[in-house]
C-alpha cells in the first residue's frame, strides 16, 4: 500500500513538471510572436476616420482623411480602400472611386513602393475631386461671400473670431494665392505685406475695438500684432451688456472710419490731428489772414 502511494505522488508531480514547461513553452512562443508583429510594425493605431456624406464638403473631408492617414503612418498601399470605405455613404462617389480604380488599374499593378502607392492614391483622389467636388468657381465665390459677411459677434472674444477669421482666409488662399497678401523683392530678399488682411480683419471688429485700433494711426508688422492689440484692449475693455456689435456693416464706408478717428489735438472724433482746425499752427495762419484748406483724412 505504501508502495502504491509513493507511486502514485511521483506520477503527479512528473505531471506537475510536465504541464509547467508546456506553459513556460506557450508564453515564449507568444511572447515572440508579439515582438516579431511589433518589429514588423503590423499593429496600426486605432483611429477614427471622418465619413463622407454627399452634403459635405469633399475637398475638406479629403485634406481631413489625408492627414489622418499621414499622421498615424498609415501605409499608403491602404489609402484608396480607406478612402472607399469612408465614402460609403454616398453612393456617387463611391461609384467613382471604383471608375478611377479601374482607371489606374495599371499604376497599381506596377507600384512597389510607399511613393508609388501614394502617387496612385493621388491620381484616385484628384478623379473623385474633379467629378464630386465644386467647381472652382463656384467655392471660391462661395468662401468670398462668407468672408466679406463675416463680423465679430458679440459673444465672441478676439481670440475666437481671429481663428475663424484666419481659417476662412487660409481656405481662400488655396484658391486666390496672395489674396489680401502683397509679395514684394528687394535686393534678393521677399518680403510680405498683410496690411490689406489687417485692413479686412479691423473692420470686422466689434465697434469699439474696430474704433480704438483706427484711432491710434498705428501701423503693425504683422496680423498676429494686430490681433494681440485687439486682445489687450479687448482684456481691459470687456464689451458692455446690451452692446451691438452692428455684424451688419460687412463693408464699412468711409464714413464710420472718420467717425472712429478720434483727434488727439482736440479731442473730438472726425478727423485726425493734422487736419484739426485748433491746431495752434494752423490758428497763426488763419491769424495771419491765409486761407486754410481742410483735407479730407488719408487712411494709410
Amino acid at each position: 500500500m505504501e508502495t502504491l502511494t509513493e507511486k502514485v505522488t511521483q506520477l503527479t508531480e512528473a505531471v506537475a513538471i510536465i504541464a509547467q514547461e508546456r506553459n513556460t513553452s506557450t508564453s515564449s512562443t507568444s511572447n515572440a510572436a508579439t515582438n516579431h508583429s511589433s518589429s514588423l510594425g503590423l499593429r496600426l493605431p486605432n483611429i477614427v476616420l471622418p465619413v463622407f456624406h454627399s452634403t459635405d464638403d469633399l475637398d475638406d473631408f479629403l485634406i481631413q482623411l489625408r492627414s489622418l492617414l499621414e499622421t498615424t503612418g498609415t501605409p499608403p498601399k491602404h489609402w484608396v480602400a480607406l478612402l472607399k470605405q469612408q465614402v460609403i455613404n454616398d453612393r456617387r462617389s463611391f461609384d467613382l472611386i471604383r471608375l478611377a480604380e479601374a482607371q489606374y488599374r495599371s499604376d497599381l499593378d506596377a507600384a512597389e513602393d510607399d511613393k508609388q502607392f501614394l502617387e496612385y492614391y493621388v491620381k484616385v483622389q484628384d478623379y473623385l475631386a474633379s467629378k464630386r467636388g465644386k467647381p472652382k468657381e463656384e467655392k471660391t465665390l462661395e468662401l468670398l461671400t462668407r468672408f466679406n459677411g463675416m463680423a465679430q459677434e458679440d459673444s465672441e472674444t478676439v481670440e475666437e473670431f481671429s481663428v475663424r477669421f484666419l481659417d476662412l482666409h487660409h481656405d481662400l488662399q488655396k484658391l486666390i494665392p496672395g489674396i489680401f497678401i502683397v509679395s514684394s523683392e528687394t535686393e534678393g530678399v521677399k518680403k510680405s505685406d498683410d496690411i490689406q488682411l489687417q485692413l479686412q480683419f479691423t473692420v470686422k471688429l466689434r465697434e469699439d475695438i474696430r474704433k480704438e485700433l483706427i484711432a491710434r494711426q498705428a501701423r503693425y508688422d504683422s496680423i498676429q500684432l494686430l490681433i494681440e492689440a485687439a486682445r489687450r484692449y479687448e482684456h481691459f475693455h470687456p464689451p458692455q451688456k446690451g452692446t451691438s456689435s452692428d455684424p451688419a456693416s460687412d463693408q464699412v464706408p468711409t464714413s464710420v472710419w472718420c467717425s472712429a478717428v478720434q483727434c488727439y489735438n482736440c479731442g473730438d472724433y472726425g478727423h485726425f490731428a493734422r487736419n484739426c482746425m485748433n491746431n495752434p499752427q494752423r490758428m497763426s495762419q488763419r491769424t495771419a489772414g491765409g486761407t486754410v484748406r481742410v483735407t479730407s483724412p488719408e487712411f494709410n
